[in-house]
């Protein structure tokens, strides 16, 4: 694997991604899995490299999304929370694709880490058209703040 910069996207498996409300026509976990072979799809085309953490190594080549895609239908067991990044390096970033319906601080810890490498990590936030009236006490709106060097910009409330 070469050192040049690489994106990796990942999908958020976990059971709160399989709700669909009457109001959607597909789940969740669909929209989310859609979203990442576009992204996938879109950074290749422009030249990127691109993987998919627990899953596939950073690769790329044009049939980059298509290999993810084939891989999504095989992979016996997906992993639900996000898998180790140790192959990040460099100028790298990822994108976490998910309902973020765990604490903010459960999310920091998972990114923190990142930021603490020199990496990006950027959120794509999936929501059923009914939760955006659900009085949902777990999940408030993420603090966002003015991002210092190689700091998240997500910040845990206190």
């Amino acid at each position: 694997m070469g050192g040049g910069p690489h994106g990796l996207a990942f999908a958020d498996l976990t059971p709160s991604m399989h709700f669909r409300s009457e109001l959607a026509p597909v789940s969740k976990e669909h929209r989310a899995l859609v979203l990442l072979l576009a992204v996938a799809d879109t950074l290749l085309r422009s030249g990127e490299r691109v993987g998919c953490p627990g899953l596939m190594e950073p690769v790329a080549n044009r049939n980059g999304a298509e290999k993810l895609a084939h891989l999504l239908a095989t992979a016996p067991d997906m992993p639900s929370v996000l898998p180790d990044t140790q192959m990040m390096r460099g100028p790298s970033e990822l994108i976490i694709i998910g309902d973020f319906l765990d604490t903010p601080d459960a999310l920091f810890s998972q990114i923190a880490p990142l930021s603490e490498r020199g990496l990006k990590a950027h959120l794509v936030e999936v929501a059923d058209p009914a939760e955006e009236s659900f009085p949902i006490a777990a999940a408030p709106p993420l603090p966002i703040r003015k991002r210092a060097r190689n700091s998240p910009s997500v910040v845990p409330k206190a």
